[in-house]
């Protein structure tokens, strides 16, 4: 065979789309065969269900008896997707086989069921896998999700808080009723430094507790979704309160592959901070806009954020400011319709008028990110509609580009 250099043989490897087809490329020749395999077990699918998963999720007996046969391959297992039925049977033994294998893994997934709103936490797998999370190295893990787990009782929230400097916790936490005592704390807590928390204010609010303050000490990044209620922002805003000395960017509705919300057209929100955040740097608000409405939904939320985030007497040094713009660029030539006149004018002046902006970025974002269609007449409107930030050389308009996050996508 010609020698080809490894850079080109990852390239190409890197282009393959399915896994049969990376299978067969692994087959190819020798120079592809490593390539190939660290691909194929980049991302390994646990579940505990017993039929109807497909996704190439495989059982732990399965998993175990494949790693004994080829033994180098763990190590090229750097995220771990874990799915659990908490009434399914748990092979503990064979569970912790596998799992002292995987000293590769940096990020790991973990999925409840419609079993674990009713199940107790421990009737299922999962505590198996915190404890080996707890197990590990400090920084070996670098993010943990973890979705679908309300009745997680609060002692072990901390096992949750101290795997990882990056968290998204969606529908998790102690069920409202819990009168759980918390666990004490480790000696040198974990240090959060991400928090992504969707539409669950329990996922702030256990967080809040000053049991497990010693977290969030040094927290810099954290987003949230929004939802039709108050609760998720009371909670957020609280967060802020105690962490606002380190925040430096705070992202409002960031884009989630697998959700879609219908929010109230208006929300009384009485919310303020108790002052500045001064390391904030970047704010990103994310809001939909129908080409046939002159607004953007949720209607409330960039008055919201003006209001009591962006002004400089309480972020003095922000300097990036995005909003992202979701549309449906299938009727790109309605695109993006009616802009909301005075909100616009409103942005125009305090965008301007905030001393340290150097960067406004309006993102055009769609459902299906159709890389062809041309968007320069949408980007054309705002321009129009915001003279003052063109004029100081502010504005920027681009396309989002959608990098697939396999822990976060869909599910199937």
């Amino acid at each position: 065979m010609v020698h080809i250099p490894p850079e080109l043989i990852n390239l190409i490897v890197a282009e393959i789309p399915s896994r049969s087809s990376l299978e067969r490329c692994s087959l190819v020749a020798s120079p592809f065969r490593q390539p190939c395999q660290q691909r194929l077990h980049r991302l390994l699918k646990v579940t505990t269900k017993t039929s109807g998963r497909g996704g190439r999720y495989m059982h732990w007996k399965d998993i175990a008896k494949h790693f004994r046969a080829s033994p180098h391959l763990v190590s090229y297992v750097v995220q771990l997707m874990v799915e659990f039925e908490a009434e399914r049977e748990v092979f503990s033994d064979t569970m912790k086989e596998v799992l002292g294998q995987l000293t590769s893994v940096r990020e790991v997934c973990l999925i409840g069921t419609m079993s674990s709103f009713t199940k107790p936490f421990h009737s299922g797998g999962a505590p198996i896998i915190l404890s080996w999370l707890s197990s590990r190295p400090r920084g070996a893990t670098r993010r943990l999700v973890v979705e679908a787990f309300p009745n997680i009782p609060v002692s072990d929230m901390h096992l949750i808080y101290n795997a990882a400097p990056t968290l998204y916790l969606r529908t998790v936490g102690p069920p409202s009723h819990s009168q759980d005592t918390p666990s004490e704390a480790p000696t040198t807590p974990n240090s959060i430094v991400n928090f992504r928390a969707p539409k669950y204010p329990t996922s702030i609010t256990t967080l809040l507790l000053p049991e497990f303050e010693g977290y969030i000490k040094g927290l810099k990044h954290i987003s949230i979704e929004v939802d039709p209620k108050v609760y998720v922002l009371q909670a957020f805003y609280a967060l802020l309160c105690l962490t606002k000395a380190t925040i430096e960017s705070i992202a409002y509705n960031e884009y989630m592959p697998d959700d879609w919300t219908e929010y109230e057209p208006t929300l009384e929100v009485k919310i303020g901070l108790p002052g500045p955040l001064p390391k904030l740097t970047h704010l990103l608000v994310r809001v939909e806009k129908d080409y046939k409405k002159g607004y953007f939904e949720p209607k409330w939320l960039i008055p919201l954020v003006l209001a009591t985030i962006f002004p400089a007497s309480k972020s003095p040094a922000l300097t990036c400011v995005t909003v992202q713009v979701f549309l449906d660029l299938s009727r790109s030539k309605h695109c993006p319709g009616p802009l909301p006149t005075e909100l616009m004018k409103t942005l125009d002046d305090t965008f301007t008028q905030h001393c340290n902006v150097t960067a406004v970025k309006w993102v055009i974002c769609d459902p299906e990110n159709a890389k062809k269609k041309d968007c320069e007449a949408i980007f054309q409107a705002f321009r129009e509609a915001l003279p003052k930030i063109v004029a100081k050389g502010l504005l920027t308009t681009e396309r989002e580009i959608l990098r697939k996050d396999p822990l976060l996508e869909s599910r199937c």
